[in-house]
């Protein structure tokens, strides 16, 4: 199942995720980060019942020995059609 994110949603993803620390673009192909980073996305997706995507999380790790997610995730609520 893939998940299309339209543009304004996409926005509102760089801009939280910007406040973060961790710049990402995620309106670009592959994403973008510091070259002194790898910036690791965990991508949890909250299905309702009928189906529907109805929010996404977001955990940046900062680095790939990190163990543990930021216990602040970005929470992305999208409008289901």
């Amino acid at each position: 199942m893939r998940l299309a994110l339209d543009e304004t949603v996409l926005n509102e993803l760089e801009t939280d995720l910007a406040m973060k620390s961790d710049p990402v673009h995620l309106n670009k192909p592959g994403y973008q980060c510091m070259a002194e980073a790898v910036l690791v996305l965990l991508v949890e997706a909250a299905v309702t019942g009928s189906g529907c995507i109805e929010r996404v999380r977001l955990w940046s790790l900062p680095k790939l020995n990190e163990q543990k997610a930021r216990p602040d995730p970005v929470v992305v609520p999208l409008p289901c059609s």
